[in-house]
């Protein structure tokens, strides 16, 4: 079925099963609430607007099709193809995205609140200003995804892969990163506080400026991490790996440093008031 499909046709409550909507026009159509059988193909379309809220979308293959401003509220989408999709501005809150393809996909401003992306694949991915609060993004993959001041506050984001991912500006407060994989990753200014960085991976990271007040990175690997002028007050560092580290300039007032390897790390003009660094490692770490 090719592009004989009339802007503002309604589609509720019809059985669409069996059916290709390749490279059709569903501008405007109505399809709220209707039955939209697993796996219907939608690939490359131009839907722009369209209300898919509450429906049925699983296993959908919606690649490359223009869903800009387009109404998903908790929709059910686990396993859909949605790659390289355009999705600015979808509203996507309390949607079910898990398992879903998500990679080279825009999502900028999108609303992602309460999503399910649990192992979702948004490598690559445009999440520019998009907002994440509460999401699940548990094994998720972000590899190299653009996600320029994100609102991840309180999204639950363990054991998710955010190799090269780029994260400045991004609200990250109270997020769950435990065993998250953020080797490389740009966080800087971003806004850490009360975060759980337990044994995450954060080589190489660039972490300046980054405000990590009373966030808990125990036993986390910061080896040749950037935390020049971060804010680590009363953060939780303990047994953490920050072989090699730049923290000139920051902030670690009251931060517990217990059983922390620091060997030769960079504090200078550091502020070490009340810092507790029993049992660290110092060897090679300049003061």
């Amino acid at each position: 079925m090719r592009n004989e499909i009339q802007a503002g046709l309604d589609l509720r409550d019809l059985d669409l099963r069996g059916l290709d909507f390749s490279r059709s026009n569903l501008q405007r159509a109505y399809m709220h609430y209707k039955y939209i059988p697993e796996g219907v193909v939608l690939r490359g379309l131009d839907l722009k607007g369209l209300d898919f809220s509450r429906s049925n979308l699983q296993r959908a293959c919606m690649c490359y099709s223009f869903l800009q401003e387009c109404n998903m509220q908790s929709a059910d989408l686990e396993q859909a193809n949605l790659y390289t999709a355009n999705l600015s501005g979808v509203n996507l809150q309390g949607a079910n995205l898990r398992e879903s393809v998500l990679s080279s996909a825009i999502l900028v401003k999108a609303n992602l609140q309460l999503a399910n992306l649990f192992r979702a694949d948004l490598s690559d991915s445009n999440l520019q200003e998009a907002n994440l609060r509460g999401a699940n993004l548990n094994k998720a993959c972000l590899q190299e995804a653009w996600l320029l001041k994100v609102n991840l506050q309180e999204a639950y984001l363990q054991k998710a892969d955010l190799v090269w991912v780029e994260l400045e500006e991004a609200n990250m407060q109270e997020a769950y990163l435990q065993e998250a994989n953020l080797q490389g990753a740009n966080l800087c200014k971003a806004n850490l506080t009360w975060a759980d960085l337990r044994e995450a991976d954060l080589r190489k990271a660039d972490l300046q400026e980054a405000n990590l007040w009373r966030a808990s990175l125990q036993e986390a690997n910061l080896e040749r991490a950037n935390l020049s002028g971060a804010n680590l007050t009363l953060v939780d560092l303990r047994e953490a790996f920050l072989v090699s580290a730049k923290l000139q300039g920051a902030n670690l007032e009251n931060a517990n440093l217990r059983g922390a390897n620091l060997s030769w790390a960079n504090l200078q003009g550091a502020n070490l008031q009340g810092v507790n660094l029993s049992d660290a490692k110092t060897e090679g770490t300049i003061f």
